[in-house]
């Protein structure tokens, strides 16, 4: 191996974010404090990155982490709020280090970070009611919806980060023409192709929609599609909005499953990967390594029981710690019920979270940043 190019990590940021806990709908107790760093990988041939801190600015930096090669961030954990910390870091491989990033301090405060809330899309109406205070009830729609005039009846939601500037923006699918319309100024209001988005013909008849930020380094949400008949998933890779070759986009079957799709950042780093939910049994099957296969329970992830036949599935950052985990909607009821503390099992509402009632029979469970 040659030796290795310097890393050029002038972009070296901080922000911070905090782990949430708590008993009631709403979290309110904070449990420690998180700084996360972001660089600039500039480097072709690293193996990896080397992660060093001190404490206050004339401390001595030690090494606290590594991380393997494309990564380009890292969520250092419990912290002491009002601490100043110091990062720098360096590439490396079997020839050596590159030189050292800049410095970046910062002392975490305690706040509460963004996170994940629950909303629904009426198809009969084209309607869409959306939890924007985050308190799981709906008492901040107007009768007519938060957004009525998005979608037409017949309409499948899909929602996602269209711009890349951190918020949900709405979208529909059409399952008779393959159309995809999202809406791109983020107004809430359908104002055609040439002001909002218009993706398509995609793929195959019969997918349901999904969207997320399918490989490292993007930036903003790509749409999908998973194919419940072939057990197949078509992802738009390249974010063009075309049916490319599968070498270019994605076709991954994922064991062929039988299922409901649902997607997420299982992982905690900043990529989307696919899964199934059976809700025949309460379990899920989910793709931590991100390679479209399914490589068995110790390597990706098997949970459960978690949900019953009624219920459809949904995914979400419900405490803000950048790391997506599970959750059910039961259209009979209204009912939503999130793993907050992430082990994949619906314990009871004091230590996981029952919202609701906030929906009606026939409505389309949906998740974001509103």
């Amino acid at each position: 191996m040659g030796r290795i190019l310097p890393c050029s990590l002038q972009a070296l940021s901080l922000t911070f974010v905090l782990f949430l806990l708590g008993s009631s709908v709403v979290p309110t107790i904070a449990v420690a404090a998180n700084l996360r760093l972001r660089w600039v990988d500039a480097s072709t041939n690293e193996d990896g990155f080397l992660i060093e801190r001190k404490v206050n600015i004339k401390g001595k930096f030690t090494q606290i982490a590594v991380v393997r090669a494309n990564v380009s961030f890292y969520a250092d954990t419990g912290l002491v709020e009002g601490v100043t910390y110091c990062y720098r870091v360096r590439a490396y491989n079997a020839a050596g280090a590159s030189a050292y990033s800049n410095e970046a301090c910062k002392a975490p405060t305690f706040f509460s970070p963004p996170r994940d809330k629950i909303g629904i899309f009426r198809p009969g109406t084209g309607q869409w009611y959306l939890d924007i205070n985050g308190n799981g009830v709906l008492d901040d729609c107007p009768p007519g919806g938060c957004a009525p005039s998005f979608g037409q009846p017949g309409r499948l939601p899909v929602v996602g980060d269209w711009t890349g500037d951190g918020s949900t923006l709405l979208g529909v699918f059409d399952p008779q023409t393959r159309v995809w319309q999202l809406d791109g100024n983020g107004n809430d209001t359908w104002e055609g192709c040439t002001i909002d988005l218009c993706f398509g013909p995609l793929w195959q008849h019969g997918g349901l929609p999904v969207a997320g930020r399918w490989g490292t380094g993007f930036t903003r949400d790509f749409v999908g599609l998973f194919l419940p008949k072939l057990g197949m998933w078509r992802l738009d890779r390249n974010g063009n909005g075309k049916s490319d070759l599968c070498r270019i986009d994605g076709c991954f079957f994922f064991g062929r499953f039988r299922g409901l799709p649902v997607v997420g950042d299982w992982t905690g780093t900043e990529t989307t990967k696919i899964g199934i939910f059976n809700p025949n049994i309460g379990l899920w099957k989910l793709d931590r390594n991100g390679n479209g296969r399914f490589d068995g329970c110790t390597v990706d992830a098997c949970l459960g029981p978690f949900g019953s036949a009624s219920d459809l599935p949904v995914a979400g950052d419900w405490s803000g710690t950048g790391q997506t985990h599970i959750g059910v909607y039961d259209p009979t009821t209204g009912v939503w019920e999130l793993d907050v503390n992430g082990n994949g099992l619906f314990e009871n509402c004091k230590i996981d979270w029952c919202l609701g009632p906030f929906g009606q029979p026939d409505d389309v469970p949906i998740v974001g940043r509103w």
